[in-house]
């Protein structure tokens, strides 16, 4: 089941985030360190944020095992746990995202090629690439358009 994300959830969800960012970033230096602290706290105050127009948890049994967060037409965070992956969850999350937008675009990691593999399947298209200032890794730019019924 997917609902919206609610204050209970934030806890839950961090846990997830933290430790997926931390096991798909394994190639840098102390990805638990660079994935905590401020990063952590970021991530939730940017959940908390009125502009983050979607944020969603898929629920099982009663508990949190995966989320999407997206500003716009921008998918901010999409994050399953590692034991319910490749289980149909991160594309039904996906998948909520594509029915309220015609457009999707996101970053991710060139070194994280398990996420690029996710959304090339996903009918994703590599658009760009951007170094990122304060970290000095690049990220791929992907989009998704909605087909027209023309095509």
């Amino acid at each position: 089941m997917i609902r919206e994300i609610n204050s209970n959830d934030y806890a839950r969800v961090s846990q997830i985030w933290h430790k997926e960012s931390v096991k798909f970033h394994g190639w840098m230096d102390n990805p638990s360190k660079f994935w905590g602290g401020e990063r952590r706290k970021d991530f939730i105050n940017e959940i908390k944020e009125e502009s983050t127009s979607l944020k969603v948890v898929y629920v099982e049994d009663e508990h949190i095992i995966g989320f999407l967060t997206m500003r716009k037409n921008y998918i901010l965070e999409l994050f399953v746990d590692s034991k319910f992956q490749r289980k149909g969850i991160g594309t039904a999350l996906l998948n909520l995202a594509k029915k309220q937008s015609d457009f999707l675009t996101l970053k991710v990691y060139a070194k994280n090629p398990t996420s690029i593999k996710f959304y090339i399947d996903r009918d994703f298209i590599v658009t760009g690439l951007l170094l990122e200032q304060n970290t000095g890794f690049c990220k791929i730019l992907m989009e998704w358009k909605k087909k027209s019924n023309n095509q």
